[in-house]
């Protein structure tokens, strides 16, 4: 199939897998609801210019009403983390501070264990409530309180947070029992894998540095039905990508790599996807017994 030249050895984005998912999924929500991502003005980065990394990506920005502050506070959420800036009066204006500093509050998604608003008519407050691995004390001001938010911001910016945070501890804590019976069908011997690939026309995915070839000939297969793939790009497929692995087997050194990834595309994008048992060093083990070879690593 053509699909299968789409996959490539892209290079690692670096971000954590849950956040990631959590992020990718709310920023769909944003586009499903019409909503654009913040395109900061001049005065807003000139605030936040030290702190953004290049290539960190704002998804939503909310603050105070000018009524509330001369120098509103401002809650950005990115990509990576949500940033609270309490901006000098000038910093702000002139983008120096000449008498007050400007703090930032910077909170990864993973210390953020929930979000609340207290709605106004016209205004609300936010308050962003973290866990007790993070000192926010000595980071954010009021108690992690800001008000004088217009309301529609206040309440968007609310469930942004909380679709993020809430898939993060979807996979925080997993049905054990049900997580792990769908680990135990998707794992399949070598045999039980040539009658899948057979039956479907689709492929054993090698994960490890070695090439296709010394695969092929491992497991006794035709070279054809082997596609390399590096499994840290699997966060940026795309559904037609992740289709194109359905009935696929998964392979890797020990088994524990493999088991990983299918567990990830199973629960992104919902790929009915087989892990090879034990993986290579299981074969060359069976292999080794079954030819009585000396185990040279005992």
């Amino acid at each position: 199939m053509a699909v299968w030249s789409k996959f490539d050895k892209r290079a690692e984005t670096g971000e954590d897998t849950r956040i990631h998912l959590g992020v990718q999924k709310a920023k769909q929500t944003l586009k499903n609801n019409g909503i654009p991502p913040h395109i900061h003005g001049r005065k807003c980065m000139n605030l936040l210019r030290h702190v953004l990394y290049k290539d960190e990506e704002t998804l939503l920005e909310a603050k105070q009403h000018a009524v509330q502050s001369l120098s509103p506070i401002r809650v950005v959420a990115t990509n990576r983390r949500l940033i609270i800036v309490y901006p000098s009066f000038w910093g702000l204006w002139t983008g120096y501070d000449l008498i007050s500093p400007t703090t930032y509050a910077i909170l990864p998604y993973k210390y953020i264990i929930g979000v609340s608003m207290s709605r106004g008519k016209m205004l609300s407050s936010l308050k962003v409530h973290t866990s007790g691995s993070v000192d926010t004390g000595s980071q954010v001001h009021d108690n992690s309180e800001v008000q004088g938010i217009i309301t529609e911001n206040a309440i968007i910016m609310t469930r942004l947070l909380e679709e993020i945070i809430e898939y993060i501890e979807d996979i925080r804590e997993p049905d054990t029992h049900k997580h792990n019976q769908t680990l135990k069908n998707n794992l399949v011997d070598l045999q039980e894998a040539q009658k899948i690939i057979e039956e479907h026309g689709s492929k054993f995915i090698w994960i490890g540095i070695e090439p296709a070839a010394y695969i092929s000939k491992l497991l006794g297969v035709p070279k054809e039905t082997i596609l390399v793939i590096n499994p840290t790009n699997a966060n940026s497929y795309t559904e037609e990508e992740a289709t194109a692995l359905d009935y696929c087997i998964i392979i890797s050194y020990d088994g524990i790599l493999s088991t990983h990834l299918s567990t990830l595309l199973k629960y992104k994008f919902g790929t009915d996807i087989y892990v090879l048992e034990g993986g290579i060093d299981k074969i060359i083990e069976d292999t080794r017994i079954a030819r009585n070879y000396p185990n040279l690593y005992a």
